[in-house]
């Protein structure tokens, strides 16, 4: 059996014998959970106002589906999700929490009157079983969990989600949220980019641009998470994948491709692509307000942020300009946490006079590659790809 702590769940039992627990997802998992431990995100994560309301919201928006039912919540962290459960009226609620937070957990339901509903299990979801007061196995209503990562998919919490969906979900159960979109569009962020690339131009009155190369081969090849203003991004966004969690399989999410065509209604320098991600909570056929969380440029700011895969170039783009691409989000080989991010893209000639201002600050003086890269063609293509990988 497994070492699993019993948290007022009626009983724990051996771990299902399909879930495939390598030593390497093992080593993997125990600084993932370990992080989880700690204070610090989880009142990073209950600070952001955008994201406790939108699952309050909706929770409290379709009370129906939780009156008297069975609530499954994966990763509960400090039960906050649990607990806005109960309070909509939840006959049972099951807390699965892998991390020591489930210690944290249990003391904060007790201390708000309701360790009569929720019942918190500190185990990994592949690893334990559930049955009812009666000894039958567990049959969940609704199954909901905030398991969005950087990007949506990076930690791949979904994988442990879409486990507990298969294994306890009803047939019409809800999942909650619902559906999920990524998206993804050019912009630019000048302060990172100078601060990266053009800071060598002038480093103590020394001319550093030799290093300038270098700095761009290297500044970027991983992901940046921050914010960019909506004024930065060049061209409305465009799918790269839309999600319906009562259907969506692992495999989908380990490997996602998309096309793309956008179109610059900004003119400025394209530094790269924006990804973000918005979920909903609009169950088919119930009524309801629907809830939306989103993290994109034109939202409040979550600690999500965004998603800045950096190119290293600079390159000026003119209005109605057009960039063609592909992008592919796949799930690291070596570490499941972990997400790549391949970009492959063609910026196609523009119709309009080239105008770029004069500021220095938008031209890097110093570029080295062909001078149709720094200031786009007007009778030619520029194509361009760009491994990216994603990590702690």
């Amino acid at each position: 059996g497994i070492n699993a702590e019993y948290m007022g769940v009626e009983r724990v039992i051996a771990p299902t014998s399909d879930y495939n627990h390598s030593e390497e997802h093992e080593d993997v998992d125990k600084p993932y959970f370990a992080g989880y431990s700690s204070i610090n995100i989880h009142e990073e994560m209950l600070r952001d106002s955008s994201r406790t309301e939108s699952y309050y919201n909706a929770i409290m928006g379709y009370q129906s589906l939780f009156q008297g039912k069975v609530v499954i919540d994966v990763g509960c962290g400090t039960g906050v999700l649990s607990i806005f459960s109960a309070w909509a009226g939840a006959r049972r609620v099951y807390a699965i929490e892998a991390s020591d937070m489930a210690h944290y957990a249990t003391n904060i339901i007790k201390d708000n009157q309701l360790d009569h509903i929720i019942s918190v299990v500190h185990n990994k979801v592949e690893e334990c079983e559930l049955v009812d007061e009666f000894g039958y196995p567990v049959v969940a209503d609704v199954i909901i969990s905030e398991w969005m990562g950087y990007f949506l998919v990076f930690e791949a919490m979904y994988e442990s989600v879409l486990y507990a969906r298969d294994k306890w979900l009803a047939p019409d159960g809800v999942m909650f949220p619902t559906h999920a979109v990524m998206y993804l569009s050019p912009f630019s962020k000048q302060s990172i980019y100078n601060d990266k690339i053009l800071f060598w131009q002038d480093v103590y009155g020394v001319n550093m641009s030799a290093m300038s190369d270098l700095a761009r081969s290297t500044a970027f090849e991983t992901v940046v998470v921050d914010t960019v203003d909506a004024d930065q991004v060049l061209a409305p966004p465009q799918v790269v994948k839309s999600i319906d969690c009562r259907i969506v399989t692992v495999e989908e999410l380990r490997e996602m491709r998309a096309s793309f065509t956008f179109q610059c209604n900004v003119r400025g320098n394209f530094h790269g692509f924006i990804g973000w991600f918005s979920v909903y909570f609009c169950p088919l056929g119930i009524e309801g307000p629907q809830t939306v969380l989103s993290t994109g440029p034109e939202d409040v700011p979550t600690h999500w942020r965004q998603s800045l895969f950096f190119t290293g170039d600079q390159l000026w783009l003119n209005i109605g300009q057009e960039i063609e691409g592909q992008v592919e989000v796949c799930q690291n080989a070596h570490n499941h946490r972990f997400i790549d991010v391949n970009l492959h893209w063609t910026i196609k000639p523009s119709s309009i006079p080239r105008y770029i201002p004069e500021s220095s600050n938008l031209i890097d003086r110093h570029r080295r590659i062909q001078c149709e890269a720094q200031n786009p063609p007007q009778h030619h293509c520029f194509r361009h790809s760009k491994h990216i990988s994603f990590y702690y």
